[in-house]
């Protein structure tokens, strides 16, 4: 027997952005049926000891009518940007029980025999879900099912709500489900699901720590043996998760953080498809996504500068201003025009392009859009292993660094600006492969670059700050006096910090690189 591989796209809203979903109306192309509701009850089973859920398995029965139930197993039950791909084997059962001999394939009942190893099966708890399901079929006929999720999960007598959107590919072209997701939510902010209802209420279950609003750029374990393909699609959906979810967290609060991450995981998406150039070719994909990227970023960038002008420029001096001269004033300035500057972020990341580019992201992963073009010689090195494109790759980035530094005495304030985003792309690109090294040599190599790139950093940021009255135009005379003090402090500042970096690129330039 053929097993049943379900596509499924997993977002996290709102409650009251649920409600308004369901009212979404089709775009040209579509058509949708009338709402099915119904109620849910499904119970999740697993050992004393989560063996299941170790081994990314799902088992459940679920109430589906009035004494109608269905037993579900789901192998393989990881999700990535939303985007899930569990092999699903359903079958009917009689009653909320267990009924292990339905699983009628060989195959996928020694899976589950393997990692019960013996150990008895229990309820772990349930979700309880209002559904109201949809029929969604395009033109070229394919097929769609729309569930929109409320309710909540039970464990004893503690519960915790959830909603979500799940849309879910019968028959039919996988391109429509995304295009299906995106007049759905038009220009609602959502979250891609991290994790399946399974993995949610295990999560529950276990006090797992509420996950911080903002989100950093995390690890990616990598392997050598592996397709450099398998990196790409690792190191994407990285960059989407960081990205998708520091546009929420720039929504939900106005702090300095959020748009700092935001705005990295833009540039580390820009990063990763730079350094897979030489496999994206003739790929408009790829390059229309760098490019939206690009501007993206770009509509972060004011809030991101007023927060370095007033933390990293004005505020350090503050204590060192001759007694004639204050900051209270200046400061008071820029946080009022810092405060506009994100309201006018927060109106653009609720505008719909942003859900059309995450949704398109995650289509160009899922749907593996740089095979399109690709020709037979590059699909052959999107197989070949990681370690040797990951070796040439930052020999490529390093190589262009060392342009720069060559003849770093020489470099004018442009080409100065210009290095240190080499070496951040750099140091990107090691993040990226960072597993596939020795972390022993990786980590000294990376606090080296570090070391380096803030020193370039700062030297950005002193430039940049020259353009201080850009920003507040208008200064009163006593503003304008103390901002005046700040840049010639940093400037001096400045001077200083150029001879340590003339230290620190020969340090780098003395050290083997990890990946040779």
């Amino acid at each position: 027997m053929t097993l049943e591989r379900e596509i499924e796209l997993k977002l996290e809203v709102s409650p009251e952005a649920l409600e308004r979903m369901k009212c979404a109306v089709p775009t040209e192309g579509f058509s949708q049926s009338e709402p099915q509701i119904k109620w849910l009850k499904s119970l999740y089973f697993d050992t004393p000891d989560q063996a299941l859920r170790q081994r990314r398995i799902s088992l459940r029965v679920r109430e589906i009518a009035p004494d109608q139930f269905v037993q579900t197993l789901k192998l393989g039950t990881g999700v990535t940007g939303g985007l899930s791909r569990a092999i699903e084997i359903e079958r009917p059962v009689t009653g909320r029980g267990l009924d292990l001999a339905c699983i009628d394939d060989p195959k996928a009942l020694a899976v589950l025999v393997d990692a019960l190893a013996g150990k008895p099966l229990l309820p772990a708890f349930e979700t309880v879900i209002e559904r109201t399901a949809r029929t969604i079929t395009a033109h070229d006929e394919t097929c769609i099912e729309v569930a929109f999720d409320s309710g909540e999960i039970v464990a004893g007598q503690d519960r915790t709500p959830l909603a979500e959107l799940e849309l879910e590919l019968q028959s039919g072209s996988p391109e429509a489900l995304f295009s299906a997701a995106e007049w759905i939510a038009g220009s609602i902010p959502f979250r891609f699901s991290p994790y399946n209802k399974s993995e949610r209420g295990f999560r529950f279950v276990t006090g797992a720590p509420a996950e911080s609003a903002v989100r950093r750029a995390g690890t990616i374990k990598l392997k050598p043996s592996r397709s450099t393909e398998t990196a790409f699609v690792a190191i994407l959906s990285s960059c989407l998760t960081q990205v998708s979810d520091n546009r929420l967290a720039v929504l939900q609060e106005n702090g300095t953080e959020a748009p700092h991450q935001l705005r990295v995981g833009l540039r580390r998406l820009r990063s990763a498809f730079r350094l897979f150039r030489p496999l994206l070719v003739d790929d408009p994909w790829a390059a229309g996504l760098a490019d939206e990227a690009r501007e993206l970023a770009a509509s972060v960038e004011t809030v991101r500068n007023l927060d370095v002008l007033q933390l990293d420029i004005v505020a350090p001096v503050e204590k060192a201003l001759p007694g004639s001269l204050n900051c209270a004033a200046l400061l008071t300035t820029l946080a009022a025009q810092r405060d506009e500057a994100h309201q006018l972020l927060v109106d653009r990341l609720h505008q719909s392009h942003w859900n059309r580019f995450l949704l398109a992201l995650t289509a160009y992963l899922s749907l593996r859009g740089w095979r399109e073009t690709a020709s037979s010689s590059i699909q052959e090195r999107w197989n070949q292993p990681l370690e040797t494109f990951a070796n040439e790759a930052l020999a490529k980035q390093w190589k262009k660094v060392t342009a720069y530094g060559d003849r770093l005495d020489d470099l004018d304030i442009p080409e100065r600006h210009e290095m240190r985003k080499a070496l951040k792309k750099l140091r990107y690109g090691l993040e990226f492969f960072g597993s596939l090294y020795p972390q022993p040599k990786l980590k000294p190599y990376l606090r080296q670059l570090r070391k380096l790139q803030n020193v370039f950093g700062y030297l950005n940021d002193v430039a940049m700050a020259e353009r201080l009255l850009d920003y507040v135009p208008d200064l009163e005379p006593e503003s304008a006096f103390a901002a005046g003090y700040c840049l010639a402090h940093h400037k001096a500042r400045s001077d200083r910090k150029w001879q340590r970096a003339q230290e620190l690129w020969q340090n780098l330039e003395a050290t083997k690189p990890v990946w040779k």
